[in-house]
């Protein structure tokens, strides 16, 4: 018989925290699933660790693969399930021992093609991400409702629904061709094709946020590193993929939601590009601006957004007016100034780690 849930765990390089991912499934109070770990060409401890729980517990499976990226594992851990519903889990995050529970007596009552719920998103310290939209079954006028915001919610930038697959339990028959029409060269916010297109299939959606199960893990090495020199054709792939999707749904509106995102995506690119003060002062950030007015993968996320007619935050907007203008100077000192949240959120995460440091001393005495 086959089992209600299956879960499918993608594992690339996470040595250190695959065993609390993997345990905290385990756990649940919800039996009545399957764990498909998907070793995809790990080079670390990873395959050995999947394989012990395979012999532990015969709930788990494993597929031993060569590496090719987050999509290629999530679709050959999805052909291997057989579950009722779908969901996944990333490597290094856990989960709480009730969400299954919790969700499975939501599916049982409101019968939802896809239900989402909150997430803790942990970089230090956690925050929770709630969905924009109200809680509730979204079915009929309503759904359509929803898919009018589901990407862009009002308020900028923020989506009605977070595309996270992993904190989300999807109808099999509503995820497999979606997820199949994710194309493996998307390596950036590849979580938006599937998701997004699974609610423009669903006649039923449920947003629940009574409750909140899922810790992100925000690794240290994620959060310091470098503007990779590939960002925007990472991103120009994602809007291709997206525009097919789109279009085979044939549905009004999607693309004008969508420029919120392109001015965010961009924004982000062209601030982490510059590097900080001192890559200002030497020149280096300079260099790397200007490298970007040549670049065709840019132009192609920037192509048919008119910002005046958008509602954005001034240094958004702005950045994007001087992007077409080449304003470098200008374009550095906004991407400095769109910097501040995050020096404020770094130092409030150190105060916040030592606070508990502090604690934990108190306690131990």
């Amino acid at each position: 018989m086959n089992p209600f849930l299956s879960v499918v765990v993608p594992v690339y390089k996470v040595e250190p925290y695959l065993r609390q991912c993997v345990e905290s499934i385990l756990e649940q109070t919800f039996q009545d699933m399957e764990i498909i770990l998907v070793d995809d060409g790990s080079p670390d401890g990873c395959p050995a660790i999947c394989d012990h729980y395979a012999e532990m517990d015969a709930r788990v499976k494993v597929i031993h693969k060569s590496n090719g990226g987050l999509v290629s594992a999530r679709k050959a851990g999805v052909k291997l399930s057989s579950g009722q519903y779908i969901t996944f889990v990333d490597g290094d995050d856990w989960i709480d021992s009730d969400m299954y529970q919790a969700m499975m007596e939501r599916i049982r009552k409101n019968n939802a093609d896809v239900l989402t719920t909150d997430y803790f998103y942990d970089g230090g310290y956690p925050i929770r991400h709630t969905a924009a939209v109200p809680e509730g079954i979204y079915r009929g006028k309503n759904l359509e409702k929803l898919r009018d915001h589901m990407i862009y919610a009002g308020k900028f930038y923020q989506p009605g629904v977070w595309p996270n697959v992993w904190n989300k339990w999807f109808r099999r028959d509503i995820l497999i061709p979606n997820l199949a029409a994710v194309n493996e060269n998307v390596s950036l916010g590849e979580d938006m094709v599937c998701t997004y297109a699974c609610i423009l299939d669903a006649k039923c959606v449920e947003i629940y946020k009574s409750q909140c199960f899922y810790h992100y893990r925000k690794r240290l090495e994620s959060m310091t590193k470098v503007f990779e020199q590939d960002y925007f054709r990472k991103y120009r792939n994602l809007y291709d993929n997206l525009d097919v999707c789109f279009a085979n749904k044939k549905r009004e509106g999607l693309q004008e939601q969508l420029k919120y995102h392109k001015v965010w995506s961009v924004s982000v690119g062209i601030k982490e590009c510059t590097g900080g003060t001192r890559s200002v002062l030497t020149g280096r950030g300079r260099k790397n601006v200007e490298a970007c007015y040549k670049n065709q993968d840019l132009a192609r996320c920037m192509g048919g957004v008119d910002v005046s007619r958008m509602k954005l935050p001034f240094l958004y907007r702005e950045i994007w007016r001087a992007l077409e203008k080449r304003q470098t100077c200008r374009i550095l000192a906004l991407a400095l100034l769109l910097k501040v949240p995050l020096v404020m959120d770094k130092v409030q995460r150190f105060f916040h780690q030592r606070n508990g440091h502090q604690r934990n001393r108190r306690e131990r005495q």
